[in-house]
């Protein structure tokens, strides 16, 4: 690869089964490609030895006294990062390290700001909320955008250092960090590509708190729309009360001696969307200072 230097970023919790052999590959691909490369390590609130791996297999290290989040232990990272261009990949096997050089030259090379490694295969995404609520995601990242996103979430990707400074205070701190990184990446109009990529199994257990982080990350993929594309997210509401209101008419219908109930929940569902309308405009304007903008946040 032309010579840069890159910043590996690995976020780990509870990892110390993995992340030592993770550095090495690191360290191995990086040295067989002749580029300046750091390995940084964010230990987020571990409990096992895993922080210890890191630092006796070279990396820099850098800790969280508590688990905050798969985002936050980005940032950290970016935050401590000393080149322009900066890497990630996930400690537990689970992608292809080998590959990063070439998507590092790829992306200095050629302009981008982000190249993504879109995983091909069988990739498990646990039960059917989560399958549901990922597929969610990404139906509502491509109808915001307009284009094909193969892979919003991936774990292995490179960027520029400011795609992620430019964004701090949009970008999830929980598992949903990659989701609203390609999102806004997308809608700022930033170059952004895709290089399938195998996937493994992941070594250990997953220590994704879905639940916990999926309201957050809806709630920050709804600013990034309002911000960039408010008219998507509207278009959406519209669509849905009209489907509503024309269930609520079949119903009037077929059950005429149901006509008062059907018209009081349908006066609440429509005083719902009103409500919600509303919140979605004070937080549009709340976005409009130029303090408070996406992405201008210090």
């Amino acid at each position: 690869m032309e010579r840069t230097g890159v910043s590996i970023i690995i976020p780990v919790y509870n990892e110390e089964g993995a992340v030592g052999s993770t550095i090495a590959k690191v360290k191995e691909a990086f040295a067989a490609a002749g580029a300046d490369f750091e390995v940084i390590v964010v230990d987020d609130g571990s409990t096992d030895n895993s922080a210890a791996m890191a630092e006796n297999a070279g990396a820099k290290l850098f800790r969280h006294p508590v688990n905050t989040g798969y985002g936050n232990a980005i940032k950290t990272g970016v935050a401590g990062a000393k080149y322009d261009i900066v890497a990630i990949v996930d400690a537990d096997g689970t992608y292809p390290i080998e590959i990063l050089p070439q998507m590092a030259a790829d992306l200095y090379s050629n302009g981008f700001d982000m190249i993504v490694g879109a995983r091909k295969g069988k990739i498990y995404y646990g039960n059917f909320v989560i399958r549901f609520a990922r597929t969610m995601f990404r139906w509502l990242c491509e109808f915001t955008t307009g284009t094909s996103i193969p892979d919003t979430n991936s774990g292995l990707r490179v960027m520029r250092k400011d795609l992620v400074t430019d964004f701090w205070n949009v970008l999830c701190g929980g598992f949903s960090f990659t989701t609203t990184l390609t999102l806004v990446a997308t809608l700022s109009g930033r170059f952004v590509s895709y290089t399938d990529i195998r996937y493994f199994a992941r070594e250990g257990k997953s220590k994704i708190h879905f639940r916990r982080d999926m309201l957050r990350a809806l709630q920050i993929i709804t600013m990034a729309i309002l911000n960039y594309n408010p008219i998507k997210l509207f278009l959406i509401m519209v669509l849905k009360l009209s489907f509503i209101g024309l269930v609520m008419v079949v119903l009037a219908a077929l059950f005429p001696e149901r006509t008062a109930l059907i018209s009081l929940v349908s006066a609440f569902l429509m005083a719902v969307f009103v409500i919600t309308a509303l919140g979605f405009l004070a937080e549009q304007r709340r976005m409009s200072f130029p303090d408070r903008r996406l992405g201008r946040g210090k």
